[in-house]
């Protein structure tokens, strides 16, 4: 089944130039032609919990350990994306995302 790649989505992304294994959660900002990520950092949890921390928890907890790291958004291919989409985030937060990459 083709995923449709939508705003807002939280994907695992292999990020260019990085090590095989080292895949990091990011927001998508826009989507085909060019699709633009906005890479995901978390406070509370090593990074390797990430995934985890997504999946399981809700919204509001979502919201407030994970932060978007605004300046390095970047352009990937559709081949570095791994698996399904985690989340999807809320219009209002997303919103503030782009807002900050503008």
């Amino acid at each position: 089944m083709k995923n449709k790649l939508e705003k807002g989505q939280i994907l695992r992304i292999r990020f260019p130039g990085m090590k095989e294994t080292h895949i990091r959660p990011a927001v998508v900002i826009s989507t085909p032609p060019e699709i633009r990520v906005v890479p995901l950092r978390t406070s509370k949890f090593h990074r390797s919990d990430l995934h985890t921390v997504m999946v399981e928890k809700d919204e509001s907890e979502l919201d407030r350990k994970v932060s978007a790291d605004c300046k390095n958004a970047v352009s990937i291919d559709k081949s570095e994306i791994i698996g399904q989409p985690l989340a999807q985030l809320d219009c209002e937060k997303l919103n503030q995302i782009i807002r900050k990459n503008q």
